[in-house]
């Protein structure tokens, strides 16, 4: 009985933890890489944005409050396009050695979530992007450097992004489905990838289970997979389970065009430095 009792929590122990351990692994590809995530409208895009801000407990910077009315909430800086122009500083500057001055506007280690990133960089205007912002690529190349930080965002469809946004992703996650029970717990399928291409034409990973006793037909199948990993990349599936810890406003661009937006129209980075609280109070 005593051994049946202890398989039994075991058990539940071993799936807690493996629940526990996939969520951990999507918040370490945050920590990693630029991300851009897409799905349908009610996949979870933002839920899942918000939950990663939540569970991460570091300072962000977004144009969504995605943890309000929250005493634990991290702190969020207010996203700001003026922030992400790089001072003006484009190719031509670092080639003619000609550098605006520029100063870095936020503390280390504040990553950037931009919800429903078309609104901003449609892929539609991509010729005109190019023009009038060209700064705005070398800065997500930079950001590293600039802010040890990542860049992320989530759209509807991922050849809706600026294709120079979209060509520096580190990392895309489809969302497939997401629901919320009334007790706040979520479970969300998600998919990951490593590559633009096999995003873009949302490829399933391959599932080919491996047999038990022949060895050339487990030959075969790691020469299967072996060939899939290098035609398509990385694809793995994950069911999610966590604790909705986030609140966000869901209707947020009603509020900023009702508000005229949520910073005024300036000119300078340094003009916005008054909005931002300062690095003493963040650290």
């Amino acid at each position: 009985m005593f051994f049946l009792v202890f398989a039994v929590v075991f058990v539940v122990f071993v799936i807690f933890f493996l629940r526990w351990l996939r969520f951990r692994q999507v918040l370490r590809i945050f920590k990693k890489h630029s991300v851009i995530v897409y799905g349908e409208k009610g996949s979870g895009k933002d839920l899942l944005f918000s939950n990663v801000c939540s569970y991460r407990k570091l300072p962000y910077c977004s144009n969504v409050n995605y943890c309000e009315n929250n005493n634990k909430a991290p702190i969020r800086y207010p996203f700001n396009p003026v922030y992400i122009k790089l001072g003006g500083n484009t190719y031509k500057n670092f080639m003619d050695n000609n550098i605006i001055p520029y100063d870095y506007p936020l503390p280390d280690k504040v990553d950037y979530y931009i919800s429903d990133a078309g609104v901003y960089f449609p892929s539609h205007a991509d010729i005109e992007l190019d023009k009038r912002y060209p700064e705005v690529p070398m800065f997500q190349a930079l950001l590293r450097h600039l802010g040890d930080s990542e860049f992320h965002c989530n759209i509807q469809a991922l050849d809706r992004l600026w294709k120079k946004i979209r060509e520096q992703a580190g990392r895309y996650i489809l969302c497939l489905d997401c629901k919320v029970n009334k007790k706040g717990r979520v479970i969300q399928k998600i998919r990951v990838y490593d590559r633009y291409l096999s995003a873009l034409d949302k490829v399933e990973p391959l599932k080919v289970r491996m047999p038990l006793f022949s060895t050339g037909a487990k030959t075969d199948i790691r020469l299967t997979r072996s060939t899939f990993r290098a035609k398509y990349g990385v694809i793995v599936d994950y069911t999610l389970r966590y604790k909705n810890k986030s609140k966000y406003d869901s209707r947020r661009f009603k509020r900023l065009l009702e508000n005229g937006g949520e910073f005024p129209k300036v000119d300078k980075i340094n003009v916005c430095m008054q909005d931002i609280p300062a690095v003493d109070e963040v650290i």
